[in-house]
């Protein structure tokens, strides 16, 4: 794991901007009530007469955090909203694409889509040994991008194979 005062934002920078560009085809909540996004590509994982589930070549996950969904600089949805209402406005980002994204001094994380839609991840501060992860960024060469908040100005970070068993 790296610290965010050794290792600056730009090699986490490196690692996500071949995002720009991609497609959000499915933002829906997964276990947990977790806000799940794919991209990209996608790839069946498991298909069965009654059911398909596919991921993309890329896949955040918003884990152990609060979110804001934003439509033209205003809140339209947040992680504390019904389940209902959450599953009805992040299909907003469905068939947007990543104009650009922006790791804060915390650890959260800016989404910026084309048609003034944002999603910001507002990372939350547990100092725990078993804390979960922010969020997760898997990527298309397998691997895992995982933030975790330490304070309000530092994280840690790791970049490691999502085979590796943790």
């Amino acid at each position: 794991m790296q610290n965010s005062a050794s290792i600056s934002n730009t090699k986490i920078q490196d690692i996500i901007e071949p995002l720009y560009g991609q497609l959000c085809w499915d933002a829906d909540l997964s276990y947990g009530e977790e806000l799940n996004l794919e991209f990209g590509g996608r790839t069946t994982i498991l298909k069965t007469p009654k059911f398909t589930l596919e991921k993309g070549d890329w896949s955040l996950g918003t884990r152990d955090s609060n979110w804001v969904l934003s439509y033209q600089d205003n809140n339209i949805i947040t992680s504390e909203a019904d389940s209902k209402s959450i599953r009805t406005e992040v299909q907003n980002l469905e068939g947007k694409r990543v104009n650009s994204v922006i790791i804060q001094n915390n650890g959260g994380l800016q989404v910026n889509f084309n048609g003034n839609y944002q999603l910001t991840i507002i990372p939350v501060i547990d100092l725990s040994e078993d804390a979960l992860f922010n969020w997760e960024l898997f990527t298309p060469d397998h691997k895992i991008l995982r933030i975790k908040a330490k304070s309000p100005s530092q994280f840690t970070w790791s970049y490691i194979s999502s085979q590796t068993k943790v």
